[in-house]
């Protein structure tokens, strides 16, 4: 028989700083303040005429600094501040959340196998705002790349990378 599998969950436990940044799709007001900065995006209309630059409205930029913190479990925790189209809009905001889909990916011959699934995280003060994590975890778990979705529309809006502290 060969080794058991190791425990999926314990493979992330630790406290790791947790920063993205890209775009949110807004409600108002943000969506529609011209004092906002907004997504600016290449568009072609017609494949025949070039393309034109654009600002794309509902979409704000978004900063996020904090920390997480997996504890071996399914479970998580953590507290950060965002910003969002330039203002603060959360205080030190604490979060829960869970873990899953959590999957041993293999690397190329002779390397030592990732991990990838994803998390969710739910706003301790208002558990209708909480948003979805892809992520990929290195081999050695110190470094984690992910991208966020947001929970009301599921459109990607940030990247970052956690590292383990």
């Amino acid at each position: 028989m060969g080794d058991p599998i190791p425990n999926p969950y314990h493979q992330l436990r630790g406290a790791y700083g947790y920063s993205y940044s890209g775009y949110l799709r807004a409600k108002p007001p943000y969506a529609y303040a011209k004092s906002v900065p907004q997504l600016g995006a290449f568009l072609q209309q017609n494949p025949l005429s070039p393309p034109s630059f654009e600002q794309v409205e509902g979409f704000v930029l978004i900063g996020y600094v904090g920390w997480i913190t997996f504890d071996g479990t399914p479970n998580l925790t953590g507290r950060g501040t965002s910003q969002v189209g330039g203002s603060k809009v959360a205080l030190d905001a604490d979060f829960t959340g869970t873990l899953s889909d959590l999957q041993f990916e293999s690397g190329g011959p002779g390397d030592p196998p990732f991990l990838s699934g994803t998390f969710k995280t739910i706003d301790a003060a208002d558990p209708s705002v909480g948003f979805t994590h892809k992520f990929v975890a290195s081999s050695d778990r110190k470094t984690i790349f992910f991208t966020v979705t947001d929970g009301d529309y599921r459109d990607m809006v940030a990247s970052g990378v956690m590292t383990k502290l």
